[in-house]
């Protein structure tokens, strides 16, 4: 299953080499990205952009529970590319395993159709109907289902 890279539905967002730390950039282009760090604040995540620096910190400073509106633009955009970037490693992971599973299936069906041909040659000989089916695939119905 194709997926879209984090990039292209989060754009301006930079991974940095802290653990979940973003650069996120600016609307205006004159300033610098910036820094978004999504574990402070018990995962609320915190800013270097003024409006968090001055209007949400406040909130979060005193103990406030992390909520989506105690969050700029900046940690918004830096949690959507975290959660894409999340959601297309799980279904990776899962095509992997769907197809590792396949694969696995498909080997051990083959073992034991090995193991069979080996200890039971006979499996490959026709085998003879009895009278009672006959009768039920010619009825085209079970005598003893009423239906």
């Amino acid at each position: 299953m194709p997926t879209i890279p984090p990039e292209q539905l989060s754009p301006g967002v930079e991974e940095t080499s802290d653990f979940l730390v973003f650069l996120v950039a600016s609307s205006r282009p004159e300033i610098e990205p910036h820094r978004v760090d999504l574990q402070t604040y018990c995962g609320n995540g915190s800013c270097t952009c003024e409006h968090f620096k001055f209007k949400l910190s406040k909130f979060l400073i005193r103990r406030a529970m992390p909520d989506e509106t105690l969050e700029c633009r900046h940690i918004k955009r830096a949690k959507r590319y975290l959660y894409y970037k999340f959601v297309n490693r799980l279904m990776e992971d899962r095509e992997m395993e769907s197809h590792a599973n396949k694969i696995e299936a498909r080997e051990k069906t083959r073992r034991m159709v090995r193991s069979l041909s080996r200890t039971a040659p006979e499996v490959n000989q026709p085998i003879e109907d009895t009278d009672e089916e006959r009768q039920f695939l010619a009825d085209g119905k079970d005598a003893d289902c009423p239906f």
